[in-house]
């Protein structure tokens, strides 16, 4: 079996940046995330773990949520987008792990991207299996 390692790398922002840009749909995605998950601590890094697996189906209140808090950021950024994702602990050498927000379309700085360029970080992981 061989052993090999892939860079990875992208932009990054935190939860209280997303919920006062859509403070409405972060607080829907908050409440969808406690009740899917009510004995979990952080219930929304459980829900990134999930849907990063693809284990949550997409009529669920979770994933409805998700949806309306990505079309209200991008509404809102004019154009940037918004996805949940999961950095795992055992897999990965970074200083970030757990769940984390992803954004796109800042890679070459749109508009968008240059407005909002000082809530954003530019990470970089290396992933083994």
């Amino acid at each position: 079996m061989s052993y090999q390692g892939w860079g990875c790398s992208a932009w990054l922002t935190d939860w209280e940046f997303i919920k006062s840009i859509a403070p409405d749909e972060a607080k829907n995605y908050e409440k969808a995330c406690k009740e899917t998950y009510p004995d979990d601590e952080l219930p929304m890094d459980e829900a990134a773990y999930y849907l990063s697996l693809q284990e949550i189906d997409g009529g669920e209140p979770i994933v409805v949520a998700l949806i309306k808090l990505n079309d209200k950021f991008c509404k809102e950024t004019g154009g940037l987008t918004l996805d949940s994702g999961w950095i795992s602990y055992e897999e990965v050498d970074s200083d970030v792990h757990g769940g984390v927000w992803y954004v796109g379309g800042v890679k070459e700085f749109t508009p968008a991207g240059k407005k909002y360029e000082k809530n954003l970080r530019y990470e970089q992981w290396v992933e083994y299996g």
